[in-house]
């Protein structure tokens, strides 16, 4: 079953959650005594409230079932549903209601909790691994085939099971009698087959798989499996055709000009929100930082052009008098106050300067310094192919990985890149700008 039906089931299972809950706390709440008019009006503001509580599930990730780990399930749960009671008491505080709905309301939240949770575990530890559950056999390179079961390693609830792997050099003989076996069984010992480009364009292999094919099996090329899977494309499945083919595709006319717009819109809005908090701001950075409070550098931009970006400074003056160099795991060269900024993402709003000048995008990758370009595009295979669209104050692979600093964490991060480069469009902006308001509430960015 795939990502987006699952996400359904759990939309679906929510609203009818959200609805159950209110159903028992208004009877509860009547039962205890209370005019039926007033519960009358709560019915009505609290089912327009739902929609706001949905929404804030998804940014807290709840319909990632991708991305999500069941450890991390009840943590998440319990984080959107205080930040829900916040926006309850804003919103009845605006809807001037004629009672104060403080009791209501938290009943609700917690029975809320209690049958959302129960839900969200019989979901993902019974419902979806027993009665969703796929049995998957990899054949491809050993690099894919291990980042693939590690990503299931705490994600029993996608219900993907990895029963056979074989790798191109085990041979073209010893992949056809794995093929055969599979079609001489009674019960096909799985149901998705994932090849590397190379197998896959063995003609000596293809009526096997097309045997296979009239049976039921789906057959995925690995890069298109892992994209689909991981949100991201695998370097080691990639040649020179597949950037030809996909990345040199242009989104429509409408995407390009509705994200023109909803840049400059919302780069001049937060310049505007940001002005009246903009004077005490400098003399918290003076009182702190000293002169100089902004801070410019050379970054690289789209078509490998450079320009200078502008951040609020967060590192002792001549943090970099020996060079460039990566920031660090608790860098001692950040300061206190820029540690808050950092993890907040304030120190980044000279960059919506930035955006109205045209040198960057909200979305889109991270834009690095031309010494870490230089060094990681010799490291990193078509690393440079980022640079085909303008780089973002956030972007895809700034909500999926951890902030990066070192060769690695940038080969993980540009294979991030390259799905955004692949499958950019104005919704998925919308879902990334979304799920940065989490990062910036929850202090998850550096």
């Amino acid at each position: 079953m795939s990502h987006a039906l699952k996400n359904t089931l759990l939309l679906l299972g929510d609203i009818c959650v959200l609805s159950l809950s209110l159903f028992i706390t208004l009877i509860l709440q009547s039962l205890l005594g209370g005019a039926q008019e007033v519960y009358t009006v709560a019915f009505w503001n609290y089912l327009t409230l739902h929609l706001l509580w949905i929404l804030v599930f998804y940014i807290e990730g709840l319909y990632s079932v991708r991305t999500i780990k069941a450890s991390s399930l009840l943590t998440s749960t319990a984080r959107a549903t205080f930040i829900n009671i916040l926006l309850a008491f804003v919103y009845f505080y605006l809807a001037k209601m004629p009672f104060a709905p403080k009791k209501t309301l938290m009943l609700h939240a917690l029975i809320v909790f209690v049958i959302l949770g129960g839900w969200r575990q019989l979901f993902y530890h019974f419902f979806s691994p027993i009665f969703m559950q796929v049995n998957i056999a990899m054949m491809a390179e050993d690099p894919t085939i291990r980042e693939f079961q590690t990503f299931l390693a705490d994600r029993k609830h996608l219900g993907l099971n990895l029963v056979k792997t074989l790798f191109p050099w085990h041979g073209a003989d010893r992949i056809k009698n794995e093929l055969e076996t599979a079609i001489a069984s009674k019960k096909l010992p799985y149901s998705i087959l994932v090849f590397s480009k190379s197998i896959l364009k063995d003609e000596s292999l293809h009526p096997l798989m097309f045997v296979l094919l009239k049976r039921g099996v789906r057959i995925y090329e690995v890069s298109n499996f892992i994209e689909n899977t991981l949100g991201k494309i695998p370097l080691a499945s990639l040649d020179d055709s597949w950037l030809l083919e996909y990345c040199g595709q242009r989104v429509s006319k409408v995407d390009d000009a509705l994200k023109w717009l909803v840049d400059k819109l919302l780069a001049l809005t937060g310049i505007i929100i940001f002005i009246p908090l903009f004077v005490p701001f400098l003399f918290v950075l003076l009182a702190f930082h000293g002169w100089p409070i902004f801070y410019a550098q050379k970054r690289v931009g789209r078509f490998g052009r450079p320009y200078t970006l502008y951040k609020f400074r967060t590192m002792v003056v001549d943090a970099e008098k020996d060079g460039a160099q990566w920031s660090q795991n608790n860098d001692p060269r950040i300061t206190a106050l820029g540690k808050i900024m950092r993890k907040t993402r304030l120190d980044e709003v000279p960059q919506l300067l930035n955006v109205l000048k045209g040198d960057m995008s909200l979305i889109g990758p991270r834009p690095e310094r031309p010494e870490f370009v230089d060094e990681l595009s010799r490291k990193i295979r078509f690393y440079n192919e980022r640079h085909l669209i303008r780089p973002g104050l956030t972007g895809w692979a700034q909500i999926n990985y951890k902030y990066g600093n070192s060769n690695d964490d940038s080969t993980q991060k540009h294979q991030y890149d390259l799905y955004y480069l692949k499958n950019r469009n104005i919704w998925l902006d919308f879902a990334i700008i979304l799920k940065t308001i989490k990062t910036i509430i929850s202090g998850g960015g550096k």
